[in-house]
């Protein structure tokens, strides 16, 4: 085998970046993989060069939004990955199938789709315990930082810098209307029709509640009701208490009788959800199963359809 012309590990380290943001969105790949492991954009398409030359093959092709991985690149990414992830459990100590796995996330991610990834996650790992809690994007962030968590899905209109994060999909926003009421059928939806109404929301540490009244409040809404999940406000919509703005995971809709579903995102600002994990610990074992699995979730239509 030829020898490396540099410091192999540290440029698979970034290819690894490159590639999850190629794939993610192609359009300023190379400057968004450069600024997550802090080189300039030039030294990291030398290195990529040296790799690409060293590999004997293209690992990309194109440019700009055209920037696709090629065969040899998925390869070499699938191939990296793995060896940062045994590199980062050698330096931990860890075992490569821990017994235990802390995951907090909002409750779109944990009533959506953990109960899916946890039927998989656990027949992989069978000697697995997985803890879940349910954490604002805030105590998402500490936690994994401090080491109480080892995975979790926050919300974020960008990027989190204090930890390691991936962009899953969209933040959706609904608009909760009991069966009947006269904004259920219209052919167009405000901000000031909606402002016009009781709101049924969550508590002051809610960002769907911060995302959605920082662009109502300006025109006179308010929160009448204030509760705790999306069951307890999809029944007080239901009984004509008010109507709900709820975050939703893309084609992941709610079924409640008695209440209509419209979807408003394009009213609020954008916000989306994003996996994180701690810094200088790269998912392996059971936590890379519950990313691979979310990508796959977040990335096709939902069997269920769009209700």
């Amino acid at each position: 085998m030829k020898p490396y012309p540099g410091d192999l590990f540290e440029h698979l380290r970034a290819f690894h970046a490159l590639a999850a943001e190629v794939e993610r969105e192609t359009a300023h790949a190379f400057e968004r993989a450069a600024r997550e492991v802090r080189l300039d954009p030039s030294v990291l398409r030398r290195r990529m060069r040296t790799l690409a030359s060293w590999s004997g093959a293209p690992l990309w092709t194109g440019r700009g939004s055209g920037l696709r991985l090629t065969g040899a690149g998925r390869h070499l990414r699938g191939e990296a990955s793995a060896l940062l992830g045994r590199v980062e459990a050698l330096g931990r100590g860890a075992r490569p199938d821990p017994e235990r796995l802390s995951v907090g996330g909002t409750g779109a991610f944990i009533a959506g789709l953990l109960p899916e990834i946890a039927e998989s996650l656990l027949a992989a790992h069978p000697r697995l315990t997985l803890a879940v809690r349910r954490v604002g994007s805030e105590d998402c962030r500490a936690g994994l930082r401090e080491g109480r968590l080892d995975f979790g899905v926050l919300r974020a209109t960008t990027r989190p810098r204090d930890v390691r994060a991936e962009r899953l999909c969209a933040d959706r926003v609904w608009l909760a209307l009991p069966a009947g009421h006269p904004l259920a059928g219209a052919s167009q939806l405000r901000r000031s029709s909606i402002a016009a109404q009781p709101i049924v929301s969550f508590g002051p540490s809610s960002q769907t509640r911060a995302r959605t009244m920082a662009a109502l409040e300006s025109l006179g809404a308010n929160v009448r009701v204030e509760v705790e999940g999306k069951a307890a406000a999809l029944e007080c919509v239901r009984r004509g208490l008010g109507v709900g703005l709820l975050s939703l995971l893309p084609n992941r809709p709610i079924e409640a009788p008695g209440v209509v579903m419209r979807d408003v995102t394009s009213l609020f600002p954008d916000s989306w959800f994003w996996a994180a994990w701690p810094p200088g610990r790269p998912p392996t074992g059971p936590a890379l199963h519950v990313l691979e699995r979310l990508r796959a979730l977040t990335a096709r239509p939902s069997k269920r359809g769009a209700g």
